[in-house]
């Protein structure tokens, strides 16, 4: 795991890149909704909420995902 932070101007932006499996470009926009899991099988575990929180927690303090 890659996590890099850059500085512009007055805005900070966090980069995090992995390694692991991805995700279809069709469920790229749905990756921060509520409950939602892109895989279907159950090798992977999760409760769709990780992404959503981190969205939620960022938005309400004027930033951007």
């Amino acid at each position: 795991m890659e996590v890099r932070c850059e500085i512009f101007d007055k805005s900070v932006t966090i980069i995090v890149r992995d390694q692991g499996i991805g995700v279809k470009q069709e469920d790229k926009e749905k990756l921060f909704e509520r409950f939602y899991l892109p895989y279907s099988n159950n090798t992977i575990s999760g409760f769709g909420i990780g992404l959503y929180l981190s969205a939620e927690i960022i938005e309400r303090h004027d930033g951007e995902i």
